[in-house]
């Protein structure tokens, strides 16, 4: 990702390798998202386990939001949206589209959620003449 100037891109990059280099590998991670479910199952049973991997959600977050401000700083993104409350709606479709897909195992539902997280940001773009 350090590679590429756009925030934007970025965040497109990052969803798509989310998808493609995560969640579809079927091989390496046969049974979905393992932090997720690990969360999840020890939010109860192991709340300090289940605090140490909500730090790796915090940051993940942050990195979206450090994105999502970096582009507005620059003009490529909408510096009418809040920031925080974007982050966070783009994390929660990246969970929720690990959850649906680490039950029902469907491609086309994993590409439709990603490709409508990349469609919002697109939709986030400043369009200069």
């Amino acid at each position: 990702l350090e590679a590429i100037a756009s925030p934007a891109e970025k965040m497109t990059v990052m969803l798509r390798n989310y998808r493609d280099l995560y969640l579809s590998d079927t091989r390496n991670m046969p049974g979905g998202c393992p932090f997720i479910k690990l969360a999840v199952e020890l939010a109860d049973q192991k709340p300090e386990l289940a605090k140490a991997l909500d730090r790796g959600f915090v940051g993940l977050k942050r990195m979206l939001l450090r994105l999502m401000e970096a582009g507005q700083q620059i003009g490529e993104l909408n510096p009418n949206v809040d920031a925080d409350a974007t982050a966070d709606l783009i994390f929660a479709g990246m969970l929720g589209a690990s959850v649906r897909f680490g039950v029902d195992k469907s491609n086309r539902h994993l590409d439709a959620a990603i490709e409508g997280l990349v469609e919002y940001i697109d939709g986030l773009r400043v369009i200069h003449n």
